[in-house]
């Protein structure tokens, strides 16, 4: 009580000072120290919630670098790869002429050409009873797939 009253009590108490004088300056004492106590109180509470908010934000924070760290991990094997495979496959501008003996570009082309496509669109369109205007249509689309030039073009699909 002397030090949080500056040491007043014993000099009071030499002085005369009285018992109720005393007790009121110990309660005042008390009062700012409840007061301070409460204060602090609720500074640590804050403290708690704010340093709580933190620490989740903290830890999204490294889930999204880690999240980032695995997607650029896996964009750049990708490139990678294709780096690869373009650095494989020759860039001659008669590219087909070379893989023409390979059994599944053989396949391919067979398969997927102008013609094939526009046989699936028309069996869709006569199940959507709309066949009239597509084979009218059919024979707009038809080219000379007897020439070379026209050969590839008929194997490409605009949409």
């Amino acid at each position: 009580a002397e030090t949080l009253g500056g040491g007043e009590i014993r000099s009071s108490l030499e002085k005369g000072k009285d018992v109720g004088q005393l007790t009121s300056d110990a309660e005042e004492i008390l009062s700012e120290l409840r007061q301070r106590n409460n204060s602090l109180s609720d500074s640590l509470g804050s403290i708690e919630k704010t340093s709580g908010t933190l620490a989740v934000d903290i830890a999204e924070t490294a889930a999204s670098i880690r999240i980032h760290d695995q997607v650029t991990s896996i964009l750049k094997a990708s490139v990678e790869d294709l780096t690869e495979i373009t650095d494989r496959f020759p860039s001659d501008a008669n590219i087909l002429d070379k893989v023409k003996h390979i059994p599944l570009f053989n396949e391919m082309i067979n398969r997927y050409s102008m013609k094939s496509e526009r046989d699936i669109h028309l069996r869709v369109l006569r199940q959507a009873g709309k066949t009239a205007d597509s084979e009218e249509s059919k024979d707009d689309f038809a080219g000379d797939s007897g020439s070379a030039e026209n050969e590839l073009g008929n194997n490409v699909e605009l949409f």
